[in-house]
């Protein structure tokens, strides 16, 4: 087994060690850890524009999390698929 296959599997038995420690179904640990990698949710700047208060670092922070949501919700996937 070369060098990158021994430190995946050790990952992946690091992964599985942290669910049976916390008691967490593996089900309920994908879905909050997927729940994690979304982007920031719309009504942040809705309800910045309706009560006048930082409207646009608001709507600034949504752009750049869906923007960004591309690559850690792609990434995200990848790695609950793993645990």
């Amino acid at each position: 087994m070369d060098h990158l296959g021994g430190a995946g599997e050790r990952r992946g038995q690091q992964q599985r060690l942290a669910v049976l420690a916390l008691r967490l179904d593996t089900t309920l640990t994908k879905e909050v850890f997927l729940i994690g990698v979304m982007p920031t949710a719309t009504a942040a700047s809705v309800l910045a524009q309706r009560f006048g208060a930082y409207a646009q670092q608001a709507a600034s922070a949504t752009a750049a999390s869906t923007i960004f949501a591309i690559f850690t919700i792609s990434g995200g996937l990848a790695i609950a698929a793993r645990l």
